[in-house]
């Protein structure tokens, strides 16, 4: 792919879940003379959230090693947005979806351990970060942690066979 480092398109772990969960989506363009449309399948709220808690996992996992670099703030505002613009019913309709795939699972099991690890305190790793891209908002940790404890809940009791530990 021109303009883009070797490995921007590979199979990478994280994505499973957007093969069960996506929709499709009419793309057009800004400019009205330009006609130009396609539809394209694109991941849904669920397992976007899935894919940016993995990769989040792995980048503490690199910060442990000495590669603190690699951990993004952005990654963690991404998730809080997520959260923020779905409702708790549709993330759990769709991790439920996750979990009858036998690809989808454990990604989404590591991905739900990942925010609960990470998301369940003010002081936690993803609420810090989120709030530091959000240039210092003082609500957005409160209500990260609030988001992810509320979809912890709610999956608590509709998937119980999730290992959320």
């Amino acid at each position: 792919m021109a303009g883009h480092e070797r490995p921007a398109a590979r199979i990478t772990a994280g994505l499973e879940p957007s093969l069960v969960d996506n929709a499709p989506l009419l793309l057009t363009s800004f400019s009205e003379e330009d006609i130009r449309e396609f539809t394209l399948r694109v991941a849904g709220p669920a397992a976007l959230l899935a894919a940016k808690a993995v990769k989040i996992g792995e980048r503490l996992k690199d910060a442990e090693a000495g590669r603190a670099d690699r951990v993004k703030e952005k990654d963690a505002l991404d998730m809080f947005r997520l959260l923020q613009a779905t409702d708790t019913e549709s993330l759990v309709e769709a991790i439920t979806l996750h979990t009858a795939d036998p690809h989808a699972k454990p990604t989404t099991q590591r991905a739900l351990q990942v925010l609960k690890a990470h998301g369940t305190t003010v002081s936690g790793v993803l609420p810090a970060l989120a709030t530091t891209a959000a240039g210092g908002d003082p609500v957005v940790a409160p209500s990260f942690v609030a988001l992810v404890d509320e979809l912890v809940d709610a999956l608590s009791s509709a998937c119980p066979q999730l290992t959320l530990a």
